[in-house]
């Protein structure tokens, strides 16, 4: 199914005809993943606590300062 179709089926989601948003943890473990590996690459002799302790540590929240969320749909 291309990106033309999934705009046509669930238009709410696009936000043009070549970008469709998607999220849940089925997006954010291949973004996550992605990340790992790169850390990884880039300090191969990483724990997996290192990694986490790291991951937490970075992350910030998706909050606005009036305490909504940033990234809403």
């Amino acid at each position: 199914m291309g990106a033309a179709q999934l705009v046509q089926q669930h238009p709410d989601y696009s936000e043009t005809s070549d970008l469709f948003r998607m999220n849940g943890t089925s997006m954010s473990t291949a973004i996550t993943s992605g990340v790992v590996a790169m850390m990884l690459e880039a300090n191969p002799n990483l724990t997996p606590d290192q990694v986490k302790f790291r991951l937490k540590y970075a992350a910030v929240p998706a909050i606005t300062e009036q305490g909504e969320l940033r990234y809403a749909l």
